[in-house]
């Protein structure tokens, strides 16, 4: 046997996905809708849940955006189709357990403009954990978050894991709003849980390190919606099966919303849905009216410009822009975030959201020093 037959043979096999797409609309129609509805939900098995809820709580949210975690499952039941039969489908299926572990799902009414799959590393990708959809005007991440485990021990693991995310999510608040959304396994605040003393450090989700990470995610510009809209309640997306925890209500909140700064003043709504049975987690809900909508002043892109300062940059003469063109562009159409792309040159357009990110900050740096220089 080869050397690199033996290496594919040996190499992990990653999470399988498909995507059932029930109509393509264009970026205009997408980009039009000024408000969505999003509801995200750890499952704990989709075809025991289905069989314990007929998901009505969920459908009278006419949510835009329903994603799921711990799917464990194949392909999506039956009652899934029918019940959300106008909606485009996105299964990410673990190789692991013949598909009975992890695995996350996205119903959306407005099919994506990209789907992409798992966080990039077969350590995590085989599982079936991460979903990120690309829109018009924002990415959604839906994400079922790796658990530190029975006596920590995957908590270096899960230290991976977040190194590898926050990269992604830095990445992509720089090109468009990010919401990230679903089980991130972590009881943030003290708040956040029933019992903090006999939990800490000793308990899987409230670690001084997995709440430190997720202090580090907030701190790079991020909003823990529900806690930023009700900042002293109580209240838990998870219990434990055992000792009747739902019922005395010994909870922990480990399901979240977390959307990029610039966005948060237009959420009008992040609850949990307590009352929704069929999972040992509840369902979480949000509304947001941001999109359609200029949401960017100069000050705030005059910041982003300001955080790039690169001396004796060298842009290929092919990149280079007429410095009055550019500056006319940026002046009249950079209204938001997502108009950032519109800045780099046609025949470009197809390159990686961070690759042209970086290509027009190296211009509208260049941009700036000649105009301190000569006046421009």
């Amino acid at each position: 046997m080869s050397k690199r037959k033996a290496s594919l043979e040996s190499a992990p096999k990653l999470a399988s996905i498909f995507t059932k797409k029930v109509k393509k609309l264009a970026q205009a129609d997408d980009g039009s809708q000024k408000s969505w509805k999003f509801v995200c939900w750890n499952v704990a098995g989709l075809r025991a849940c289905v069989k314990k809820s007929d998901f009505s709580e969920i459908l009278k949210e006419q949510p835009d955006i329903v994603f799921l975690g711990e799917t464990k499952c194949k392909e999506w039941p039956n009652e899934i189709e029918e019940k959300f039969k106008d909606y485009s489908k996105t299964l990410v299926i673990s190789t692991e357990k013949n598909g009975g572990y992890a695995g996350v799902g996205m119903l959306s009414k407005v099919a994506p403009l990209k789907i992409h799959k798992g966080i990039g590393d077969p350590e995590f990708d085989t599982a079936g954990r991460l979903i990120i959809a690309e829109f018009v005007e924002f990415f959604f991440v839906g994400s079922y978050v790796p658990n530190s485990g029975a006596k920590l021990v995957n908590l270096e693991k899960r230290g991976r894991w977040e190194a590898l995310l926050t990269e992604k999510l830095k990445s992509m608040t720089m090109t468009k709003p990010v919401i990230y959304g679903g089980d991130l396994n972590v009881a943030h605040e003290e708040i956040d849980l029933k019992n903090p003393e006999s939990n800490r450090n000793k308990t899987a989700g409230f670690t001084d390190q997995e709440r430190g990470w997720f202090t580090e995610m907030l701190e790079m510009g991020f909003t823990d919606t529900f806690r930023k809209m009700h900042p002293e309640e109580k209240k838990y997306t998870f219990w434990s099966y055992l000792a009747n925890a739902r019922e005395k209500d010994v909870g922990w909140r480990l399901d979240y919303y977390v959307v990029s700064d610039r966005i948060m003043e237009k959420v009008k709504k992040s609850e949990i849905m307590s009352d929704v049975k069929g999972s040992d987690h509840a369902p979480i809900n949000f509304l947001d009216l941001i999109y359609g909508e200029a949401f960017v002043d100069d000050d705030t892109v005059m910041g982003i410009l300001k955080r790039v300062r690169l001396e004796n940059c060298k842009i290929p003469l092919s990149l280079q822009f007429k410095l009055d063109g550019l500056k006319k562009k940026f002046l009249s159409e950079v209204k938001t975030y997502n108009d950032l792309r519109y800045v780099i040159p046609s025949n470009h357009s197809d390159l990686d959201p961070s690759v042209w990110e970086e290509l027009f900050l190296k211009s509208m740096d260049l941009l700036l020093e000649k105009e301190r220089k000569f006046g421009v």
